[in-house]
Parts: C-alpha cells; sequence; structure tokens
C-alpha cells in the first residue's frame, strides 16, 4: 500500500516537474509518508523512476491481454479493441507519457516502448494464430507477424494524434487498413470492417 502511495505520488510529480526537478521529499510529502519509509522500498530516487516506468507499461500490457484473453469474441474485433484499449491508455496517463516523451527523456521513452512491446506481442500471436483458425487471417509466421504489429502501434505517435482530434479517425482507419492488409485478410473482410468502422462513427 505505502509503496503504491510513493510511485503514485512519483508519476504525478514527474508529470508536473520531470524527474530531476522532483526530490525524494516531495514525493513522500505528497504520498503522505515520512522520507525514511521511502527507503525501506527504493534505495534510491532511480529505483522508483524505473518503478513508475514499470507500471505504466505493466498497465497497458494489462489491458491488452484482457483483449486477447477475452472469450466469445472474434480476432478482428479483439484486435480492433486492442488498437483502441492502447489508444485509451496514452489518454489515461497522457501527462506522464507527454513527460516521457518530451527531448532529454529518451530514455524512459524507450523503456516505456520496448516494456509494452515485449509484454504485447505474447497477446497478439494469441489473437494472429485464432485469426488463422478462423480463416480471417492468411500468415505463415504468427509470431513475427506479432512482432510487427507491435511495432507499428509503437511507431505510431499518439501526441501527434490527440493534437489533431481531425485525424484520429482518419488515422485509426489507416492504421486498421494497413494491419489487416498485412495479416492477409481478404478484400471483402477488410471492406467490412472498414465499413462496420466508419458506421460506428
Amino acid at each position: 500500500m505505502r509503496r503504491e502511495q510513493l510511485i503514485e505520488a512519483a508519476a504525478r510529480l514527474f508529470a508536473e516537474r520531470g524527474v530531476a526537478e522532483t526530490p525524494v521529499s516531495e514525493i513522500v510529502s505528497s504520498a503522505g509518508v515520512a522520507q525514511g519509509t521511502f527507503y525501506l522500498y527504493f534505495p534510491s530516487k532511480t529505483d522508483v523512476v524505473n518503478a513508475v516506468v514499470e507500471r505504466l507499461s505493466q498497465r497497458i500490457v494489462t489491458r491488452v491481454v484482457a483483449y486477447a484473453e477475452e472469450p466469445g469474441v472474434g480476432a478482428i474485433p479483439k484486435l480492433l479493441r486492442i488498437r483502441d484499449a492502447l489508444l485509451s491508455a496514452v489518454a489515461d496517463d497522457r501527462d506522464l507519457l507527454a513527460f516521457f516523451h518530451r527531448a532529454g527523456n529518451e530514455a524512459y521513452h524507450d523503456r516505456v516502448s520496448r516494456d509494452t512491446v515485449r509484454g504485447i506481442v505474447p497477446a497478439l500471436e494469441e489473437v494472429i494464430e485464432q485469426g488463422c483458425a478462423e480463416g480471417v487471417f492468411r500468415i505463415s509466421h504468427s509470431d513475427d507477424a506479432a512482432r510487427f504489429l507491435a511495432a507499428l502501434m509503437d511507431v505510431t505517435d499518439p501526441f501527434d494524434v490527440f493534437a489533431q482530434p481531425e485525424r484520429l479517425e482518419h488515422h485509426l482507419e489507416a492504421l486498421t487498413e494497413f494491419a489487416l492488409r498485412g495479416l492477409g485478410c481478404s478484400q471483402t473482410t477488410l471492406e467490412e470492417t472498414l465499413s462496420n468502422h466508419t458506421a460506428r462513427k
């Protein structure tokens, strides 16, 4: 409980001020614990930074895995939900992700991206294999396809998209079309999926 309080306080302060500008004394003050308590859980400020990064990545991975394992849902709807879950995760932790996204914070950003991609690849592979079994995907190497798909999602700059809301639907449609074509969807399935996406706008 205390550990989570400290991580939550650190995440909030890092998003507001940055890591270098946030001393341990302010983290413990914000968390409402004694400074000695901090060192029971974290030997240094670097360790709490690492914990913030790990928690952020794990939140994203947990959402993706939940959608991938949802029973009674087809592979394509699962992929669309995963896509939306990744965007939602950005919206929910936008301030902290924006901090990690700034120039000079590349190491933090890269670690969040690396840990997230590594965590979601097995879930994506499972969904791709399901799609192949359903006959909606036609691809020979689901493991490599999952890595490519995770990388595709990772290179998308969500802050650029959110900065231009009018581009969001166009961006999602383009991303969906590119991914489904790469997974070997038939033209008919692709058109039906995109048509359903447009109908929900």
